[in-house]
């Protein structure tokens, strides 16, 4: 039996109204909202006076690869932010659904030393990257907390910067110390 176009499209229009709760994005996406946090794993990090990661950028990326960069435009002072202690980059509206992967892009890291000596650290591709399941709710907020840690490398006296998974994710306790410094 044939139906009639109209009747077609009317049944279309109103199965596709249905789907369409919750907050919409720019692309019409939904969207939810991750409050971005950053935390310091203590290794090395009773080395320094002080150790500030500039963080240019962060990407979310989803299960099915698509992914969401978001301007972060931030700098931490990791000394302050050890165990459950977390600063606050920004809250970033991302499409709503599953998430894989988040990668942090670093301009710049100025660490010096308890001694006052200038400290070298490395993040040796210039961003960090995270292997971290999580997902975002259309119409609600979760907190994202993305660790990094300094690790001495062997006796050389220098140092690297890296995720800690263990330590990040939505299911991590948030001792908050205030917003990420904007440059």
């Amino acid at each position: 039996m044939k139906r009639p176009v109209a009747t077609v499209l009317v049944v279309a229009m109103l199965v596709l109204a249905g789907c369409s709760s919750g907050m919409t994005g720019a692309s019409g996406d939904e969207t939810g909202t991750v409050n971005f946090y950053v935390s310091d794993q203590p290794s090395a990090i009773d080395d320094f006076d002080h150790l500030n990661v500039t963080l240019s950028q962060v990407t979310f990326v989803r299960a099915d690869g698509n992914q969401t960069q978001r301007a972060a435009d931030a700098t931490l002072d990791l000394t302050q932010l050890k165990g459950t202690n977390s600063s606050l980059v920004d809250e970033y509206g991302v499409a709503s659904g599953d998430y894989t992967k988040v990668f942090l892009n670093v301009s710049e890291i100025d660490g010096t030393l308890t001694s006052g000596d200038s400290a070298d650290v490395k993040l040796p591709s210039g961003k960090l990257q995270l292997n971290q399941n999580f997902t975002v709710e259309s119409g609600s907020s979760i907190d994202f907390v993305y660790d990094i840690t300094v690790v001495k490398r062997g006796n050389s006296g220098s140092y690297n910067i890296k995720p800690v998974a263990g330590e990040s994710g939505t299911d991590v306790d948030i001792e908050e110390v205030g917003e990420a410094d904007d440059r």
